[in-house]
């Protein structure tokens, strides 16, 4: 394989490597965005809720995500004078680990995060200070920089003499508009991802049979040709986006890489995992379970656990992007 169609190294991030050292969860977030009591109970305390998180997100904002993001925004603001929404990085073992992610030279850094916490541990901050700072970082790999649904747009961030491109896949703070929150925007993002892929299905391989240089127009190719570590991503049923994206992966005929899944789950049969199986995923526990009833991850066994998983997983994918670098 020539260099030009060599296997990009991608990561697929979520929120899970924030709420491992403390950060905001889903649940609490959708609890910030809600001022209604009675839905808040349920979103904090119903371990066992059937609603996809989409819909639990209109729930939660009586049908408004854009106004509730705007009002919670500005009602935090007032008393902080920090955007909530940019995140933060919680303690000096999270900027650690972030700033080893950071290290490792992948061609494309895919984030499900609204938040900046990789942008922060390039500069060595906990909280963001200066928004015109992000700012600066946004780039677009068609020249222009999207301010909707962010298919080709990334921030270019600097650890280290590594440079990593870095996709907000579901929106991120700075453009709220842009946020994939909510049943709607899901099917809007998947649609616009559906009419991208179909228009690259018969570009791929004989790019490659000619050996021609691989064109990267939007973080799409990067997942459907790269080798995809996926660290922090609970994978929910709800993500029909990325769901739709692992199907249509399997079915390229195109040299492409493979996808690999850390975390871990509860002894026993997975629906979850079973079906990241079928679609050709590579699941990686490390022979770490849950214990049976889990719940919260503040529970002091499985959040050491949890800490092992996370440690354990970035030398794994350290280490395997370095090897299939110097293999090329």
């Amino acid at each position: 394989m020539s260099e030009d169609i060599r296997h990009p190294q991608v990561l697929l991030l979520g929120n899970g490597i924030n709420v491992w050292k403390n950060g905001l969860k889903w649940s609490e977030l959708l609890s910030e965005l809600c001022e209604n009591k009675e839905i808040i109970d349920y979103l904090k305390n119903n371990w066992s809720k059937k609603m996809p998180m989409s819909m639990q997100a209109l729930l939660a904002t009586n049908d408004d995500v854009l106004g509730a993001i705007k009002r919670y925004i500005e009602k935090k603001v007032e008393t902080s004078n920090t955007n909530p929404f940019y995140g933060k990085v919680t303690n000096e073992e999270q900027m650690k680990a972030l700033q080893r992610i950071l290290n490792i030279p992948f061609d494309a850094i895919l984030t499900t995060n609204y938040s900046y916490e990789l942008e922060l541990a390039s500069i060595g901050k906990c909280e963001v200070t200066n928004s015109k700072r992000i700012e600066r970082l946004s780039h677009g790999l068609k020249g222009r920089v999207d301010h909707t649904y962010l298919l080709s747009s990334y921030n270019q961030v600097s650890y280290k003499g590594t440079v990593n491109k870095v996709f907000h896949i579901h929106g991120e703070a700075r453009k709220p508009t842009s946020i994939i929150l909510g049943s709607d925007k899901y099917a809007r993002l998947l649609s616009k991802i559906i009419t991208e892929a179909d228009s690259r299905y018969n570009n791929y391989k004989p790019n490659q049979a000619n050996n021609s240089k691989q064109i990267y127009d939007t973080w799409i190719d990067y997942f459907l040709l790269g080798d995809v570590y996926v660290l922090g991503f609970g994978f929910d049923f709800a993500e029909s986006d990325l769901w739709w994206l692992l199907k249509r992966k399997k079915s390229e005929k195109a040299d492409k890489g493979n996808v690999f899944y850390y975390d871990i789950w509860t002894d026993g049969f997975n629906e979850k995992v079973e079906f990241l199986k079928l679609m050709e995923v590579i699941p990686e526990n490390f022979d770490i379970y849950l214990e049976e009833g889990y719940t919260n991850i503040a529970n002091k066994r499985n959040s050491e656990r949890f800490n092992t998983m996370y440690l354990s997983a970035i030398d794994a994918i350290e280490n395997t992007v370095t090897k299939s670098l110097k293999t090329e």
